[in-house]
């Protein structure tokens, strides 16, 4: 699982590497469908963890995994109204 959140640190692979600044890995976990706002054992996400460089690539990564996004509910209703 890519969200896994580990028993003995209670972070996320995301959360590990942002805040160590691993700005590649970042957002190859993200491309990869990790969720940078699932939150730690103290309600932290990668966002509170990240530095500067690190923030601009979690915000570039989310906009260009929702420009990618297919519209799937579309695609259920128009299979729906053919039917």
């Amino acid at each position: 699982y890519i969200d896994f959140i580990s028993f003995n640190l209670w972070v996320t692979p995301i959360i590990i590497a942002t805040r160590k600044g691993y700005n590649v890995i970042v957002a190859e976990l993200i491309r990869a469908g990790a969720d940078p706002k699932k939150k730690d054992l103290i309600g932290q996400t990668a966002f509170e963890y990240a530095n500067a460089k690190t923030l601009a690539v979690l915000n570039y990564e989310m906009s260009a995994s929702e420009e990618h996004k297919e519209p799937i509910e579309e695609e259920e209703e128009d299979k729906d109204e053919d039917a």
